[in-house]
């Protein structure tokens, strides 16, 4: 072979090399290669778009103009922009620092808003004489949509002291915990302090999403704890609240993860997966009558935090019939809800559970309706909700607690109560509260009499 002709072949080939590069060279492998997925961006799409047409200009222009290629100096440029990566990739090897991202959150409200457990509320402070209750619960119970002097926690000491005035009521819970992360911060709570009466703020629209996955919305969101059946039986979590999450030893490749897609590198959903049972399958087509509601979130209220394909919103708790996913999630819920009681009950605490039943949930007639979003098409009704939260509390008996205004909201697009229907919820919840408390009262008054207790005030639950 002459001299041109390996010059030509070897020319072909480097053109051939860049070609192939630009081909393979894609967002979805690159997302791939660095584990990180669904990277919205733009700015790394055009890069990888920018990389790509290089390659292509540069593939081109060796295989059409087929110049002479300088070998050794070209060995050279590749060992020394290697060598550059190398050094760099050691550089922040050594000297960066890449924040941990840990599994689990607490209130992100203002330090001076936050108690001992940094969840938004006063301090935990309380005397021997005095009644403690623990209002566990997730964004409703945060409530940072409302004044301070406003919270939930505040509101029902306000309402419980009219008739016990030693009544003290603290938070514990933030936005977006299921019932697994507040079984883990309760236990926090009783590692610390006592309660007499804990109580939790349900929330059926999403507490069972939100038990079902080890992360936040939307999907792969910001990591939690979570716990899962196995052989029925309630196992996990899948690590401790606050633990780091795994990351690339690699600080370079951390950082790329970090700045691409922060708190989605990890994939945790898709793992997640193999634990789960089948969601529920949409109607492939249908004919008739639809609501329009469920589309309409997503074009005008921009909402992107529900995903039907994977049941990864509140919506499915209507979706008919009941997915295995569902029947999954509910008695994971359930067992959780189950585990929370034995943990109040073993310090010595009562344990009750309520919700707030909306208007619009008890004037809606139940019936199954067609639902379309994105192209399919989903049966659900109110009812089909009912009896799911139904079996969710078979074994816990929740209180409803009727929201008894129209205007309850925050906002349009702010589902949590507002300052008057939050007063109303608390105040009605107080009187729900005062049988349990009289039962209370009535057990440790005759605790006190039975070790011949007879100092004045000695019982806590009196109303004196």
């Amino acid at each position: 072979m002459n001299p041109s002709h390996r010059q030509w072949c070897a020319v072909r080939t480097l053109g051939s090399v860049c070609l192939l590069v630009a081909a393979a060279l894609t967002s979805a492998r690159l997302e791939q290669f660095l584990d990180i997925g669904g990277v919205t961006s733009s700015t790394f799409h055009q890069a990888v778009l920018a990389m790509r047409l290089a390659f292509v200009v540069a593939g081109s222009w060796f295989l059409l103009r087929r110049p002479r290629v300088n070998w050794p100096g070209l060995a050279i440029g590749a060992a020394t922009m290697a060598l550059t990566i190398l050094i760099g990739g050691l550089c922040v090897q050594k000297i960066a620092r890449v924040t941990p991202i840990v599994s689990g959150w607490r209130s992100y409200a203002p330090k001076y808003e936050r108690n001992e457990l940094l969840f938004r509320g006063r301090p935990i402070c309380y005397d021997g004489a005095d009644f403690v209750v623990v209002l566990l619960g997730d964004s409703q119970v945060e409530a940072t949509t409302l004044p301070f002097e406003q919270m939930p926690e505040q509101r029902l000491e306000h309402h419980l002291r009219k008739s016990h005035p030693r009544a003290r009521v603290f938070s514990v819970g933030a936005r977006g915990y299921g019932q697994d992360q507040q079984l883990l911060v309760l236990r926090e709570y009783f590692a610390r302090f006592r309660a007499d009466l804990v109580v939790l703020w349900q929330t059926p629209g999403n507490d069972i999403c939100n038990n079902l996955f080890p992360t936040h919305m939307p999907a792969n969101g910001a990591p939690k704890p979570t716990f899962r059946l196995v052989d029925g039986k309630l196992a996990g979590p899948s690590e401790p609240m606050g633990q780091p999450i795994p990351q690339s030893p690699i600080k370079l490749v951390a950082l790329c993860q970090r700045t691409l897609a922060p708190e989605r590198y990890y994939r945790r959903d898709d793992h997640w997966e193999r634990y789960l049972p089948r969601p529920y399958s949409a109607l492939p087509a249908w004919e008739g009558e639809v609501n329009h509601a469920w589309q309409r979130v997503w074009d005008v209220e921009k909402v992107r935090s529900e995903n039907l394909d994977n049941e990864k919103t509140g919506w499915a708790m209507e979706l008919v019939p009941p997915s295995p996913r569902m029947c999954y999630g509910i008695e994971l819920t359930r067992r959780l809800l189950a585990e929370i009681r034995t943990t109040a009950r073993s310090h010595g605490s009562e344990f009750v559970v309520f919700r707030a039943a909306l208007p619009e949930d008890a004037a809606a007639d139940g019936g199954e309706e067609v639902y379309d979003f994105r192209g399919k098409y989903y049966r659900a009704s109110k009812r089909q909700m009912e009896l799911n939260i139904n079996a969710v509390n078979r074994d816990v008996g929740a209180l409803a607690i009727p929201v008894k205004m129209k205007d309850w909201r925050i906002s349009p697009v702010d589902a949590h109560l507002n300052i008057a229907a939050n007063d109303q919820v608390m105040g009605d919840l107080a009187a729900a509260l005062r049988p349990t408390i009289a039962r209370l009262a009535a057990r440790e008054e005759e605790t006190c009499r039975d070790a011949r207790c007879t100092k004045a005030g000695k019982c806590r639950l009196t109303s004196r």
